[in-house]
């Protein structure tokens, strides 16, 4: 990040950082709930999460910047990257994408717990968030930070649907059940390839992740006159599809 500020200013250039909102942290369970807006870095969160932090010490070091040297900066904090809203394609890479990873566990197990069935996500297609990124950074340089994710969620049972309807289904069961079979499941290799995905993500109950507010950043989404388009289940088929066609639950 220092190498590419000193590029900036040599040429007197902006810097446009994608970010992620898991810059938030989290906060412990019973204490004082926390929530970052886009003027916010540091709001008492705690990071444990190496990749998070770097993206954390990324921003610090741009702010930095911005008000020691001058160097306009865009922070774009983006959620759950998923698969092009346009036909459902996605990164050819996607055991990168721990959200993903964990869809793809569930689908093998053929079993999902009840606490996760009964939650909505982010799911942000990258093309729509490509489109806002590229209206956000033309910006005037008083604005540094944007949240940029669609402001509605994705109900865990609409993402389950969408995967049956590719053949895939997934039981509810209750957590104890599910968790015996993470633990029979985790006796053999085989087993435990299977709830790769699963372990990976797994919250660590004692914290509360931090609420990303997105007011500011929807507002003047509205204000340029753009929308986000619509996660339709016609897009969610595509995006398991897309999937599919990867082999993405063939390994």
């Amino acid at each position: 990040m220092r190498e590419l500020l000193r590029l900036c200013a040599k040429h007197g250039a902006a810097l446009v950082q994608a970010s992620a909102i898991s810059v938030g942290g989290a906060y412990r369970a019973g204490g004082q709930a926390l929530k970052l807006t886009e003027r916010d870095l540091f709001v008492g969160q705690e990071i444990s999460n190496q990749y998070i932090l770097s993206k954390y010490m990324a921003e610090y070091e741009a702010l930095r910047a911005a008000a020691d040297r001058g160097i306009p900066v865009k922070l774009m904090r983006v959620g759950n990257l998923q698969g092009r809203i346009s036909d459902g394609e996605f990164q050819m890479n996607r055991r990168t994408n721990a959200f993903t990873r964990q869809i793809i566990s569930y689908a093998k197990i053929g079993k999902i717990p009840e606490s996760q069935y009964k939650i909505s996500v982010n799911f942000s297609p990258v093309d729509d968030v490509a489109r806002m990124i590229v209206a956000l950074a033309s910006l005037p340089k008083k604005y540094s930070a944007f949240h940029v994710f669609p402001p509605e969620e994705v109900a865990f049972g609409r993402l389950l649907s969408a995967l049956e309807g590719s053949g895939h289904r997934v039981e509810v069961v209750s957590d104890e059940a599910f968790e015996q079979t993470v633990r029979e499941l985790s006796e053999t290799e085989e087993g435990r390839m299977m709830l790769e995905g699963v372990f990976v993500d797994r919250p660590d109950l004692r914290y509360v992740q931090t609420q990303a507010d997105d007011t500011f950043t929807q507002k003047i989404i509205g204000d340029l006159g753009l929308k986000w388009r619509s996660i339709s289940d016609e897009y969610l088929e595509k995006y398991f599809c897309a999937l599919e066609a990867l082999g993405a639950f063939d390994e």
